[in-house]
């Protein structure tokens, strides 16, 4: 997972729109659109892997980018792809809220300066225990979880390497599990 731009808590984000971008048909929002509701915040689920059209310009809308089995730049099998990092750009440059798991989290990066390495070093499939490090103490969207927890993952695809002024929060055996950067406050 990858957080760019977190928002202060104290920005209250009642009644914000989430642009959700589906890249999967098992992929939808789930748990973490209950949680984004359970906030206030309105869902705008498209379906991309389905063809649903993406808009053009992000405006206010906070970003939220779900996984996938595609890497970053695999416009031919996921032709969405192009207009997502377009809107992932927009975002960073804008300085709204954004965040990606997996696919999302790789594509995030990928736009942010990072590198993503396809079937980089050992897969991660199943229950897996996550480890906060020092630094999500700190972190809005973080600091309130446990120091560990299980995660169901299926990692094959990972960031190498961080972006530019990112901050490595969380970790399993294999990976470095959560980023952000952005504002921190």
């Amino acid at each position: 997972m990858l957080a760019g731009h977190t928002v202060n808590r104290r920005e209250e984000g009642r009644g914000r729109t989430v642009l959700v971008v589906q890249n999967a048909p098992s992929g939808g929002p789930g748990r973490m659109g209950i949680w984004l509701r359970g906030a206030g915040l309105r869902l705008e689920v498209v379906r991309a892997h389905t063809g649903e059209p993406l808009p053009v310009r992000l405006g206010h809308r906070a970003l939220v980018i779900l996984g996938g089995g595609f890497l970053p730049w695999e416009d031919e099998r996921a032709p969405w792809l192009p207009t997502v990092r377009c809107l992932t750009g927009q975002a960073l440059q804008q300085g709204n809220p954004v965040l990606g798991t997996c696919l999302g989290a790789q594509l995030l990066a990928h736009v942010a300066g990072g590198t993503v390495l396809s079937q980089y070093g050992t897969p991660e499939y199943g229950s897996v225990p996550i480890r906060l490090r020092a630094g999500a103490r700190n972190d809005p969207l973080f600091s309130a979880l446990p120091t560990a927890t299980h995660a169901i993952e299926r990692h094959v695809d990972v960031i190498t390497e961080l972006p530019p002024g990112a901050l490595w929060l969380a970790e399993s055996d294999h990976f470095a599990e959560i980023i952000t950067f952005g504002r921190h406050t």
